[in-house]
């Protein structure tokens, strides 16, 4: 994409206008009035919005190392820039190195470093002990306009599209270093298991749980990432440092917890009071100095922790990582040796296990805006009658914290308290000196210019009482992850700490299973005598000041429900939502009650935004949520389809926004064709059409438009529903429970039988919904043990021994399942004994000719197994047809059209969701 004309125009009459003025004129410039004269001028001819702050932000000025201004597209930091006297030497190492550790711990590429007369681009991803090794361009005034192509790659336009990156793809061959948030990810989860075996160690005769042990590791780690965090901040003075560096080794750790003491003291935060960490016995010192040292320095000393730059939304992903890893007691998986000390870090995600998945930054702020924005502009804030805001599955805060973060400035532009326009200089500090942290100099040598003396973050005690205010009255918070309740509480500690004041308890922060609510006897009808591990909430308890209040309930509720497949969710559970829910089915994966838990919550005029599947649209079991919806006044859905909006999963997501009244003849729909965008409300108001709610089907909802439902309605009155065309002999594929122990590659089918030639009868050829392509025929990779529900009794006869008769006459497999064995046992998806599959009604139907397909796809793709040999894993379907004509059709365009245009089930979209 060349650069316009008026682009070429305005950046002319800037050279011009710079190179008119005399060294005496030059050198009279500040850095304020260059970058207002010059440097953000330039930026606006290069398309950025200069006075709106969503897209060229000026940094707060809370610590050392900050940069000016940071340029964003959708919410998302795409380079940050630091700008300079005229005149000012850039190539003094100090100024680089700061706009580039400034940009790497926001996790940022691109780092802008100006004067006006150079401008250089730094590459912040670099690895190099000289900043001025990671210069991609450095660009002259003079050639300002002979580059304009290369200048063009700032631009907003370029930068949405991604061409700086490009180019620097082509030409840099250089190491990257590690992303600030997967390097303190990493160094969070050594940290972890070096405290975890040291306290487990040093406290063996005491008995404690390893979730014990878990939670003082985090709780540990948590005081001492706040006690950094205030230290980059400039309000505490660098102790933790100084106690490694200048205590003995005897007086090390009654020093560090008369720290937390002090901390304590100052704060009043229930992150320092006494706790069970302050119990156990620490052990040696040198695990946590090594921890301490690391906070200070990363890992690969490649780069100075500041935590003062480390943007909570970085933070919470870093933390949705680290929740992830499950410490077990479990010696049969290799996790603890039999001195029970933690060895190995778990490879198996807990949270991606819980259906649990990282928020992306420009979801979340839509969602917000959609929802308290909104709510905020058409009733305003009252401290009488506070916006309550809710996010029942908080996880590590996301929501929460941008829902803060609008009502703070909201709040502060209410009472005169908003900070000044990007472009205003910030004054003067009053009186000649402060020793006040708050107030952070700049580099000594921009005082010496008279540059930036007494400059200040706004930051004062009126922000601390209205945030304080905020935290404690208006943001609500329920996750039945302890660890993920106590990251939250982090989180939002840290959106509060600039002032060395009393901190907010955070007491609406809680832990509890926001789906589960009951008395004791009604608790263990559902749940037996073990109901209190289920960790139920009563919601008029917890929070009675909220729904005792006249009108009940909360103002606003967001989030992202856990992605929790129905089979995970137990009869017990699904026993009480068939009770307790008008939206359940037995199939219904666990959003679905959320979303309806959530509008019960809702005071009236209330607005509720999640990011969900979509799968409730036309699958089977979203038929009584679909009535459900009908009956609720829904303001808007954006519909995703299969675009990768969460990176780790494919999730087919859709934004449901709906409002506590009444429902309304027509709501908003976005079908999202790209992720290319650069503002999702901009592209939804472009996008957006009208669909009639009354006309919505309970049997499945369509959000084609226009032209493409009447299509639709044609291909429905012409031909025979599917289901009716192959006699209903339409199957899920086989579900396991345990795919690791049951399904096999072709080395270990071979290994197997030529151990023992019997195991060639159980074991079948397999395909996942993956393996599954347009008309190709199916590949031989991959294999099942089929030891169907009820096949060792029947072929067992009169042995007493099930076990020892089926290790005795299939030694192969039973010495290749024996190892899965505790693990199949838990499992819901087995027969009558634990190395035997589910019931199933149609395995025969796998051993006919068939049609097999993927249950995700992005167009129709379907294909013969004609010799009716493959079984199918639970992500693919049969079709017990082996019809070439109606393969030929469910190939074709129109069915892919139909497919990606309908929302009902098996009449149709059979192939791209489940039934």
């Amino acid at each position: 994409m060349m650069p316009p004309q008026t682009t070429y125009d305005q950046i002319e009459r800037l050279v011009k206008k710079f190179k008119a003025l005399s060294t005496r004129e030059r050198n009279a410039y500040n850095e304020a009035e260059t970058r207002k004269s010059f440097v953000l001028p330039l930026f606006h001819a290069l398309e950025w919005n200069i006075d709106d702050a969503r897209e060229v932000a000026a940094e707060e000025k809370i610590s050392r190392g900050y940069v000016d201004f940071s340029f964003r597209v959708n919410g998302v930091r795409r380079f940050v820039l630091e700008t300079k006297r005229i005149g000012e030497d850039l190539n003094k190492p100090e100024w680089a190195q700061q706009a580039i550790d400034y940009a790497y711990h926001k996790g940022v590429t691109w780092a802008v470093l100006s004067d006006f007369e150079a401008l250089k681009i730094f590459n912040a991803e670099m690895r190099e002990q000289n900043p001025f090794h990671a210069q991609f361009r450095s660009i002259g005034v003079d050639e300002y306009l002979p580059r304009l192509d290369e200048l063009w790659w700032l631009s907003r336009s370029a930068m949405l599209a991604g061409a700086l990156d490009r180019e620097a793809e082509k030409i840099s061959k250089k190491m990257p270093r590690t992303p600030i948030a997967q390097a303190l990810f990493d160094n969070l989860l050594e940290w972890r298991k070096q405290l975890y075996n040291m306290l487990r160690a040093y406290n063996r005769d005491k008995l404690w749980s390893p979730k014990q042990i878990d939670d003082a590791v985090q709780r540990l780690l948590d005081r001492l990432i706040f006690t950094r965090t205030a230290e980059d901040r400039l309000m505490e003075d660098e102790k933790l440092i100084a106690l490694v560096r200048e205590k003995r080794h005897d007086e090390f750790l009654p020093a560090l917890k008369n720290r937390f003491r002090e901390l304590d003291a100052v704060y009043n935060s229930q992150l320092f009071r006494p706790d069970f960490v302050d119990t156990l016995e620490l052990g040696e010192p040198d695990t946590l100095k090594q921890i301490i040292e690391g906070l200070d320095r990363s890992k690969t000393n490649a780069v100075r922790y500041n935590f003062a730059l480390i943007d909570a939304d970085v933070l919470g992903r870093v933390y949705e990582q680290y929740l992830g890893a499950v410490v077990s007691d479990e010696t049969r998986r290799g996790v603890l040796s039999r001195g029970g000390v933690l060895l190995n870090a778990p490879t198996k995600s807990k949270r991606k296990a819980q259906g649990i998945y990282y928020t992306p930054t420009f979801v979340v702020r839509y969602i917000v805006q959609q929802t308290l924005a909104r709510y905020l502009d058409e009733r305003g804030y009252n401290p009488a009658r506070p916006v309550r805001v809710l996010d029942p599955a908080c996880g590590s805060g996301s929501f929460l914290i941008e829902a803060f973060d609008v009502l703070d400035q909201f709040v502060a532009r209410q009472r005169g308290q908003d900070r000044p326009n990007p472009l205003t200089p910030f004054p003067k500090r009053e009186g000649g000196t402060d020793d006040s942290p708050l107030h952070p100099e700049r580099s000594a040598a921009e005082s010496k210019e008279g540059e930036g003396q007494g400059e200040r973050s706004y930051y004062d005690i009126r922000d601390h009482a209205r945030q304080r205010e905020i935290l404690e009255q208006c943001i609500y918070g329920v996750d039945k992850d302890e660890q993920a309740v106590e990251v939250a509480r982090l989180n939002l500690l840290l959106k509060a700490l600039h002032l060395r004041e009393k901190l907010p308890t955070l007491k609406n922060i809680r832990c509890g299973d926001s789906l589960v609510s009951g008395d004791a006897r009604e608790l263990e009808k559902y749940f037996g005598a073990h109901w209190r591990e289920k960790n139920p909430f009563d919601w008029r308890v917890e929070f009675d000041n909220v729904m005792a209040a006249s009108p009940g309930g909360f103002d606003v509720i967001v989030g992202n429900p856990p992605y929790v497949r129905q089979e995970t969710l137990g009869e017990e559970f699904k026993t009480y939502a068939k009770e307790k829910f008008a939206t359940y089915a037995g199939t219904a994966d666990l959003y679905t009650y959320f979303i309806e838990r959530a509008m019960s919550l809702l005071k009236p005029g209330g607005l509720f935004g999640f990011i969900v599947a979509n799968k409730w649209m036309r699958a089977n079991y979203g038929e009584p949520l679909r009535h459900w919806l009908k009956q609720q006044c829904i303001e808007e859905i954006i519909d995703f389809g299969d675009l990768p909006v969460f990176q780790q999963a494919t999730t087919y997501p859709c934004i449901l926004i709906l409002r506590k009244d009444a429902p309304r003849q027509t709501f908003s729909v976005v079908k999202v064709e790209t992720l290319e965008f650069d503002n999702l409300a901009n592209y939804a108001r472009e996008r957006q059409s009208q669909m009639t709610q009354t006309a919505l089907d309970d049997k499945g909802w369509s959000l084609a438009e226009g032209q493409a439902q009447g299509l639709l309605e044609k291909i429905r009155k012409a031909g025979v529903p599917l289901g009716e065309y192959v006699e209903e002999k339409i199957f899920f594929g086989v579900k396991t429970g345990l795919n690791d122990a049951f399904v096999i590659d072709a080395k270990t089918r071979a290994k197997l039988i030529a151990e023992d030639r019997k195991s060639k009868d159980l074991i079948k050829p397999f395909v996942m919904g993956r393996d599954v392509k347009r008309y190709e025929p199916l590949p031989h990779n991959r294999h099942l043990i089929l030891v169907p529900k009820g096949w060792t009794r029947e072929q067992m006869g009169k042995s007493r021994d099930a076990w020892g008769w089926f290790k005795k006459n299939y030694p192969a497999i039973a010495k290749h399942l024996v190892s899965f064995a505790d693990d199949a046992e838990k499992r819901q998806d087995k027969g009558e004994y634990w190395w035997e599959l589910r019931a199933c009604a149609y395995y025969a139907e796998f051993e006919k000719p068939k049609i097999v397909l993927p249950d995700i796809a992005i167009r129709a793709n379907f294909t013969l197994d004609d010799d009716g040999k493959y079984y199918c894993a639970n992500t693919g379907y049969i079709i017990g047809n082996a019809d070439r004509y109606l393969l030929g059709v469910l190939n074709s365009s129109l069915i892919t059209f139909g497919c990606n245009s309908q929302t009902v089930s098996t009449d149709v979209r059979i192939g791209f969701d489940k039934g």
